[in-house]
Protein backbone atom coordinates (compact mmCIF):
# COMPACT_ATOMS: atom_id res chain seq x y z
CA UNK A 1 0.00 0.00 0.00
CA UNK A 2 2.76 2.44 0.97
CA UNK A 3 4.68 1.72 -2.25
CA UNK A 4 1.59 2.24 -4.38
CA UNK A 5 0.89 5.56 -2.65
CA UNK A 6 4.46 6.69 -3.31
CA UNK A 7 4.45 5.53 -6.91
CA UNK A 8 7.17 2.92 -6.30
CA UNK A 9 7.31 -0.82 -6.49
CA UNK A 10 9.05 -2.55 -3.60
CA UNK A 11 12.29 -4.35 -4.33
CA UNK A 12 13.10 -7.82 -3.03
CA UNK A 13 16.42 -8.34 -1.25
CA UNK A 14 18.27 -10.96 0.80
CA UNK A 15 20.59 -10.21 3.69
CA UNK A 16 24.27 -10.87 3.02
CA UNK A 17 27.17 -11.44 5.33
CA UNK A 18 27.68 -12.92 8.74
CA UNK A 19 26.36 -12.25 12.23
CA UNK A 20 27.72 -13.29 15.60
CA UNK A 21 24.82 -13.86 17.97
CA UNK A 22 23.98 -15.26 21.37
CA UNK A 23 20.80 -15.64 23.42
CA UNK A 24 20.44 -13.82 26.71
CA UNK A 25 18.99 -15.37 29.85
CA UNK A 26 18.24 -12.11 31.63
CA UNK A 27 16.94 -8.62 30.96
CA UNK A 28 19.69 -6.27 29.73
CA UNK A 29 20.08 -2.95 27.92
CA UNK A 30 22.06 -2.95 24.68
CA UNK A 31 23.58 0.39 23.68
CA UNK A 32 24.43 0.92 20.03
CA UNK A 33 26.43 3.74 18.49
CA UNK A 34 26.60 3.33 14.72
CA UNK A 35 27.35 5.93 12.07
CA UNK A 36 26.75 8.73 14.58
CA UNK A 37 23.34 7.40 15.69
CA UNK A 38 22.82 6.17 19.27
CA UNK A 39 20.09 3.82 20.46
CA UNK A 40 19.39 1.73 23.54
CA UNK A 41 17.39 -1.46 23.08
CA UNK A 42 16.13 -3.84 25.74
CA UNK A 43 16.87 -7.55 25.46
CA UNK A 44 14.54 -9.86 27.37
CA UNK A 45 15.30 -13.48 28.31
CA UNK A 46 15.39 -15.55 25.12
CA UNK A 47 16.21 -12.61 22.82
CA UNK A 48 19.37 -12.60 20.73
CA UNK A 49 22.14 -10.02 20.89
CA UNK A 50 23.56 -9.70 17.39
CA UNK A 51 26.82 -8.21 16.11
CA UNK A 52 27.28 -7.64 12.39
CA UNK A 53 30.58 -9.12 11.20
CA UNK A 54 32.88 -8.11 8.37
CA UNK A 55 32.42 -9.76 4.97
CA UNK A 56 34.76 -12.67 5.79
CA UNK A 57 33.07 -13.30 9.16
CA UNK A 58 36.34 -13.01 11.07
CA UNK A 59 35.77 -9.80 13.09
CA UNK A 60 33.03 -7.30 13.96
CA UNK A 61 32.14 -4.77 11.28
CA UNK A 62 32.96 -1.25 12.43
CA UNK A 63 31.91 2.20 11.35
CA UNK A 64 34.34 5.06 10.62
CA UNK A 65 34.83 5.73 14.34
CA UNK A 66 35.49 2.06 15.23
CA UNK A 67 32.05 1.34 16.75
CA UNK A 68 30.46 -2.08 16.22
CA UNK A 69 26.89 -2.59 15.01
CA UNK A 70 25.20 -4.46 17.88
CA UNK A 71 21.45 -4.88 18.23
CA UNK A 72 18.66 -7.02 19.71
CA UNK A 73 16.42 -9.46 17.82
CA UNK A 74 13.44 -11.29 19.31
CA UNK A 75 13.86 -15.07 19.37
CA UNK A 76 11.09 -15.99 16.90
CA UNK A 77 12.31 -13.45 14.35
CA UNK A 78 15.95 -14.47 14.76
CA UNK A 79 15.22 -18.16 14.15
CA UNK A 80 13.03 -17.35 11.13
CA UNK A 81 15.58 -14.98 9.58
CA UNK A 82 18.92 -16.70 10.19
CA UNK A 83 20.74 -20.02 9.98
CA UNK A 84 24.10 -21.28 11.30
CA UNK A 85 26.95 -20.36 8.98
CA UNK A 86 29.79 -22.57 7.73
CA UNK A 87 32.02 -20.48 10.01
CA UNK A 88 30.82 -22.07 13.24
CA UNK A 89 31.97 -19.52 15.81
CA UNK A 90 34.06 -16.43 16.48
CA UNK A 91 36.07 -15.43 19.53
CA UNK A 92 36.60 -11.68 19.67
CA UNK A 93 36.91 -9.32 22.68
CA UNK A 94 34.55 -6.73 21.13
CA UNK A 95 31.77 -9.35 21.10
CA UNK A 96 32.38 -11.49 24.20
CA UNK A 97 35.76 -11.68 25.90
CA UNK A 98 34.93 -14.90 27.77
CA UNK A 99 33.69 -17.32 25.10
CA UNK A 100 33.31 -18.11 21.42
CA UNK A 101 30.03 -16.95 19.89
CA UNK A 102 28.09 -18.80 17.14
CA UNK A 103 28.06 -17.31 13.64
CA UNK A 104 24.91 -17.07 11.48
CA UNK A 105 23.83 -15.96 8.01
CA UNK A 106 20.55 -14.47 6.88
CA UNK A 107 18.09 -16.66 4.99
CA UNK A 108 14.99 -14.50 4.60
CA UNK A 109 13.90 -12.35 1.68
CA UNK A 110 12.59 -8.87 2.45
CA UNK A 111 10.64 -6.29 0.47
CA UNK A 112 12.04 -2.76 0.65
CA UNK A 113 11.02 0.76 -0.32
CA UNK A 114 13.46 3.68 -0.33
CA UNK A 115 12.41 6.87 1.46
CA UNK A 116 14.89 9.44 0.12
CA UNK A 117 14.03 12.08 2.74
CA UNK A 118 14.27 9.83 5.77
CA UNK A 119 11.83 7.81 7.80
CA UNK A 120 10.33 7.68 11.28
CA UNK A 121 8.74 4.43 12.47
CA UNK A 122 8.10 2.46 15.63
CA UNK A 123 9.79 -0.91 15.08
CA UNK A 124 8.11 -4.16 16.21
CA UNK A 125 10.54 -4.37 19.13
CA UNK A 126 9.23 -0.99 20.41
CA UNK A 127 12.23 1.07 19.29
CA UNK A 128 11.49 4.43 17.68
CA UNK A 129 13.58 4.47 14.50
CA UNK A 130 14.26 7.96 13.15
CA UNK A 131 16.32 8.39 10.00
CA UNK A 132 17.02 11.99 8.97
CA UNK A 133 18.64 10.81 5.73
CA UNK A 134 17.56 8.26 3.13
CA UNK A 135 16.34 4.96 4.59
CA UNK A 136 14.52 1.83 3.51
CA UNK A 137 11.25 0.62 4.95
CA UNK A 138 11.51 -3.19 5.14
CA UNK A 139 8.76 -5.79 5.19
CA UNK A 140 10.25 -8.94 6.65
CA UNK A 141 7.58 -11.59 7.15
CA UNK A 142 4.97 -9.77 9.22
CA UNK A 143 7.42 -7.20 10.64
CA UNK A 144 7.93 -3.69 9.25
CA UNK A 145 10.97 -1.62 10.27
CA UNK A 146 13.56 0.80 8.95
CA UNK A 147 17.15 0.46 7.78
CA UNK A 148 19.55 3.27 6.82
CA UNK A 149 20.27 3.39 3.08
CA UNK A 150 24.04 2.92 3.49
CA UNK A 151 23.55 -0.04 5.82
CA UNK A 152 20.92 -1.63 3.55
CA UNK A 153 23.07 -1.29 0.45
CA UNK A 154 26.00 -2.91 2.29
CA UNK A 155 24.01 -5.67 3.98
CA UNK A 156 21.53 -6.78 1.30
CA UNK A 157 21.70 -8.27 -2.19
CA UNK A 158 18.91 -6.89 -4.39
CA UNK A 159 17.10 -9.76 -6.14
CA UNK A 160 14.84 -7.86 -8.59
Amino acid sequence: IVAAMGGQSPIRARKLGYLAAYRVDRHCDVATEWQGESTINVAEPGDWIVVRLNKSGTAPDTDDSGKINIYVVKHDAFVRLNRRAPILEIRHPMIDATRAVPVFQGRATVEAILFSRGLDILAPWNQQQSFSEAAYLLLNGDEVYGNAQASFETDYDILD
